[in-house]
């Protein structure tokens, strides 16, 4: 009504467009929630100077690659073992 005045009470027809936009939203998996714990306990360890014996980033990296190619038909069992391995790491 105050977009068009007026002229809004004597139009007969309203013409509304309903058409949405899609965000990019990325799901939060498992891997994903998991390697997230593990940056928070990196970065919780590296504000008190806690001095951890093994940090485990160059494996957690590595695993997190393999989890990227997951629904490739011949490195779905690759990505199982990878998931469990990082499971393993902090759980």
């Amino acid at each position: 009504m105050q977009l068009h005045g007026k002229d809004a009470f004597e139009e007969t027809q309203i013409i509304c467009d309903t058409t949405v936009q899609e965000k990019d939203i990325t799901f939060l998996t498992d891997s994903k929630l998991y390697y997230a714990i593990i940056e928070q306990c990196w970065k919780i360890a590296g504000t008190n100077n806690i001095k951890l014996h093994q940090s485990f980033k160059f494996l957690s990296k590595s695993m997190r690659l393999k989890l990227r190619f997951a629904h490739h038909p011949k490195k779905k069992k690759e990505a199982r073992h990878a998931l469990k391995k990082i499971k393993k790491l902090w759980f």
